[in-house]
């Protein structure tokens, strides 16, 4: 553990250190009142998780892969990854100027696309051997009401048939979404759902498909 945590420090210290603090500020500045976006703004605190979350994914080490991260935001999760040496696409939705901003300063290039129920992916440059998706939110209809199953099957059906490595792997970490109507990650029709396409049920509402079916 104690290795583990030196490991993250040095690596979160290097990475801070090569970042614009005046770049930051200026973002702080004109974004000040995104609301909830503004959390964002401490990236040591969310470079800190995302290095654990690349840790428990085995990113740390080994050679450099392919990542597709879904719904990135501000785009943390893509920036540890390439620090670590990965090729990693980030994705998500257009028009949000705080992540935009962020993006752009992390260097992280973003696909500007918003996941809709029934439709499928843009081309990418792909094949990946590592999907993710960290506070899955996009799970939801334009009527405001969560994906069905059947939404589900096609949303991974595509990232299988047209996206993913043949040995790759899909990670999914949902938020909660109580206030939404439809299927919720706690529900077990959705639960069994999942664990036919082959995924393993992690805390804190996540899914781990270490092969897609």
């Amino acid at each position: 553990m104690k290795i583990a945590s030196q490991r993250r420090k040095d690596f979160i210290a290097t990475a801070i250190s090569e970042l614009d603090e005046n770049t930051l500020s200026q973002i702080k500045k004109i974004h000040e009142h995104a609301g909830s976006e503004t959390k964002y703004f401490n990236a040591e605190k969310w470079l800190h998780r995302k290095f654990d979350a690349a840790l428990s994914l085995g990113l740390t080490d080994g050679p450099p892969i392919s990542i597709l991260d879904l719904g990135t935001g501000p785009a943390h999760f893509p920036f540890v990854c390439k620090k670590m040496g990965h090729r990693v696409v980030a994705l998500d939705q257009p028009d949000i100027p705080v992540y935009d901003a962020i993006c752009a300063w992390l260097g992280v290039e973003k696909v500007n696309h918003q996941i809709l129920p029934g439709v499928p992916l843009p081309p990418l440059e792909g094949p990946f051997d590592l999907i993710t998706a960290f506070m899955l939110g996009f799970n939801t209809r334009p009527t405001g009401d969560l994906f069905s199953i059947d939404d589900w099957a096609f949303f991974l059906d595509d990232l299988r048939d047209n996206h993913l490595a043949p040995r790759g792997r899909v990670l999914l970490k949902m938020i909660g979404q109580k206030n939404r109507v439809g299927l919720h990650f706690e529900d077990p029709p959705l639960q069994a759902f999942f664990i036919s396409r082959g995924a393993t049920l992690l805390p804190n509402r996540t899914l781990l498909f270490e092969q897609l079916h």
